[in-house]
């Protein structure tokens, strides 16, 4: 058996580079030990969307929960290896082992790749020892959906994207919930502003806020856990779920053969996915590039590419970020403080949705616009500038961010936002609105100096 390029996982990574390396007419197949698909659509993105449009709609969380099973379900059938046989893409399911640089093998299948080999194993949720935790009564992002009837309550280790979006979903159908993390404030990733809007729609939905701690130790006392945290704080949940992170899945016969990974298992790789090892590629969550779905499928398609020699490039800078709370948070490129360190007249146009007139309709002002500008190599600030950072915390952050992420991708002056029509009252027209911030004084506010130690 052979291809001209062969993909070990059925993630987002390893659909997209089968499908990149079909859309270049040269041969593909997939090998893959679950249903292709991988982590987004089985566990996280898909079925956690689902959850939250359900509860958002009043539907009780065995109901949410049943739809957002049927929703993975749905979409994992059109990416079934039947569908992907279809178009030309070819199936193996089983554990692959590296043979060689170019040479796979799966059972007792040997499998050659006549051009080049795309590792897009993914990961696996991070565990962290609980003393006296029974295991039925730990959860993590995998298993959560295998829940039947909804908890009483539950505590979550983690306060990062998966466990807020989690937390405030189920808090909304009634369990009680609370959130365990060692980070000083949820969402750590994102502006403190951000982070603190979070945290007040959550502890306005009823979570109990745990920051600065670890989850120490459990013991079952009747049908509730006595939990105890690195503080001494006492929790009572039925259930601790795991959302701290993820760990690479390991190749060893990769490894074996050269494979360079760092220290926590990651595979490294240059902008163009390549690996130590020459042939053989990288992407998704196995890299130690960003986690997300749609950094993973910009990865595999540059992987796709270039292991038919081709020289696409992958960047961190230009991948959105969205965490689906309510309201949502949205991010793309440098924070207002790398921005200061990193460019001579970085400038940050600002819009508080207390001032943005769809917010006002819809009586959802909570919230914010920050678009960060920087001169251009030769152009300097003619046209506003280069668009290199933004944050939108706002009902629909998710959809705007397109909009910023689509002028960052096309090298777009920050000015053509300001100058494109929006309709109103939309809430795009917010984009409009602040960018011309960076020619001018709207309703008392232009653009200011970034500042280095924004946090």
């Amino acid at each position: 058996m052979e291809a001209d390029v062969v993909v070990i996982g059925g993630g987002a990574g390893g659909l997209a580079a089968v499908r990149e390396a079909r859309r270049r007419d040269a041969s593909a197949l997939l090998i893959s030990n679950a249903a292709p698909g991988g982590d987004c659509t089985f566990f996280g993105c898909v079925p956690s969307k689902a959850l939250i449009a359900a509860v958002a709609a009043d539907v009780g969380f065995e109901e949410a929960i049943a739809k957002a099973n049927k929703a993975s379900a749905h979409i994992g059938d059109t990416e079934s290896p039947a569908v992907l046989e279809q178009v030309g893409i070819g199936f193996v399911s089983g554990d692959a082992e590296l043979i060689s640089a170019n040479e796979v093998q799966v059972q007792n299948k040997r499998i050659l790749a006549k051009k080049g080999i795309v590792l897009a194993v993914g990961s696996e949720p991070r565990v962290f020892p609980v003393a006296g935790l029974p295991e039925d009564r730990l959860l993590t992002t995998n298993t959560f959906w295998d829940l039947k009837v909804a908890p009483k309550s539950i505590c979550i280790v983690g306060a990062g994207p998966i466990g807020t979006e989690l937390g405030l979903a189920m808090a909304k159908t009634g369990v009680k919930v609370s959130i365990v993390d060692l980070a000083e404030r949820v969402l750590p990733a994102v502006e403190q502003e951000a982070s603190q809007i979070v945290y007040e729609a959550l502890v306005g939905a009823g979570v109990d806020i745990y920051s600065g701690e670890s989850l120490q130790s459990a013991r079952l006392s009747g049908n509730e856990l006595e939990l105890e945290t690195s503080a001494f704080k006492r929790i009572n949940a039925e259930y601790v779920l795991m959302a701290a992170g993820r760990k690479p899945h390991r190749i060893e016969s990769a490894e074996s053969l050269g494979l360079k990974t760092t220290n926590s298992g990651h595979i490294i790789v240059d902008d163009k996915m390549h690996t130590s090892i020459k042939g053989v590629l990288a992407a998704g969550d196995c890299t130690p590039n960003l986690a997300l779905t749609t950094s993973a499928n910009w990865m595999g398609r540059v992987a796709g590419a270039n292991a038919l020699g081709k020289k696409e490039t992958y960047t961190n800078n230009i991948v959105p970020a969205v965490t689906f709370t309510t309201p949502e948070v949205a991010s793309i490129g440098i924070s207002e403080a790398e921005a200061a360190k990193t460019y001579r007249d970085a400038m940050v146009a600002y819009m508080p949705l207390t001032e943005h007139d769809r917010a006002i309709a819809s009586g959802n002002t909570t919230g914010y616009i920050k678009l960060i500008s920087a001169e251009r190599k030769f152009l300097k600030n003619a046209g506003g500038g280069q668009l290199v950072g933004a944050t939108v915390v706002a009902p629909t952050a998710g959809e705007l961010i397109s909009e910023l992420a689509l002028v960052m991708q096309t090298k777009a002056f920050v000015g053509r936002i300001a100058q494109t029509n929006h309709a109103y009252p939309s809430w795009s027209y917010g984009l409009a609105k602040t960018a011309g911030q960076f020619f001018t004084t709207i309703e008392g506010r232009a653009a200011r100096p970034a500042d280095p130690n924004a946090k």
